[in-house]
């Protein structure tokens, strides 16, 4: 547990934290009931927190509304068991605020923002634009580099620029690039309570190894068991453990996340959670939900899992 920089913050971010999914029914609308199966599921499983509104939890989709109803709902379904951390990115910096604001009164732990989508940033840029967002925002700020959605890296001299500010308590990034991600690593030793979270998941072992403080994972949506036994092996060292259970989790991935049916992972995800009846497989436009071949795959790795 670190000091804080803010009163709602309870620790350093580490471990295995969801990324939520947003279960929905075939008509568009949230279907709440499955998303409090969802997350009572997750923590059951070991989750040290959950990530609202994230690229997994289709938060860019979702009106204005349905995000502060979900991060409403999100925290009265957690009721302090772990942690809650809220993705605020917007085009426009006013809303990514106004949403921090929300999430704080709501009792969240941080809100987790990206480079604006839309418009590319510079690397200067970057800087002004994550350090007005953190001199106003009412919670501490995770940065969140996931360029496969924004189109732009957030840049490492950027990064070390920000480091130092300590209401930016950690950075998640999803780009799946080790080496950029060793050197954020070496930028952020200089900060023994920076927290550095991997976003790609089949490298959440490496990652820790090599001095990660967690993984933000998608799959832990389905199987959040997996992800902390594999985050635990991994800061034990037990390599025997990690070469078991990475198996498992690259099964899952390649059976998993190799569709291109237009749904990025949440298809296979959303998916595979239907069929353990824990919520409906609809997704919303411009996603499509699992085709014939996708959903036999996953009925047969939902037996295989158990």
């Amino acid at each position: 547990m670190i000091t804080s920089p803010d009163p709602y913050f309870r620790g350093m971010p580490s471990g295995i934290i969801v990324p939520v999914i947003t279960p929905f029914n075939q008509d568009g609308s949230i279907d709440w009931p499955a998303f409090g199966r969802v997350v009572s599921h997750v923590i059951a499983g070991g989750a040290d927190a959950i990530f609202a509104l994230g690229t997994t939890g289709e938060g860019p989709s979702l009106s204005a509304a349905e995000q502060r109803d979900l991060v409403k709902a999100t925290q009265a379904h957690v009721a302090g068991r772990c942690a809650v951390y809220v993705g605020v990115t917007n085009t426009s910096l006013a809303d990514s605020l106004r949403m921090a604001e929300h999430a704080r009164d709501c009792g969240a732990d941080a809100a987790v923002i990206a480079p604006a989508p839309y418009f590319p940033a510079t690397p200067a840029g970057q800087i002004e634009y994550f350090s007005a967002f953190v001199e106003r925002s009412a919670l501490p700020v995770i940065l969140y580099n996931i360029p496969q959605m924004t189109k732009v890296n957030i840049d490492l001299g950027a990064f070390d620029a920000l480091v130092d500010n300590r209401k930016i308590i950690g950075m998640k990034d999803s780009s799946g690039n080790m080496v950029y991600f060793q050197r954020l690593l070496h930028i952020a030793r200089r900060r023994p309570d920076f927290s550095m979270l991997i976003g790609a998941e089949e490298l959440l072992a490496e990652s820790v190894l090599m001095g990660a403080h967690g993984g933000v994972t998608g799959g832990a949506n389905l199987f959040p068991e997996l992800y902390r036994d594999l985050f635990a092996a991994a800061k034990a060292r037990d390599f025997e453990a990690i070469n078991r259970l990475q198996a498992r989790l690259m099964t899952l991935s390649c059976k998993l996340y190799t569709f291109s049916g237009g749904g990025y992972i949440i298809q296979g995800i959303k998916a595979a959670l239907a069929a353990r009846g824990l919520c409906q497989p609809w997704m919303q436009p411009p996603m499509l939900p699992a085709d014939a071949a996708l959903n036999a795959t996953v009925a047969g790795l939902v037996k295989q899992f158990g």
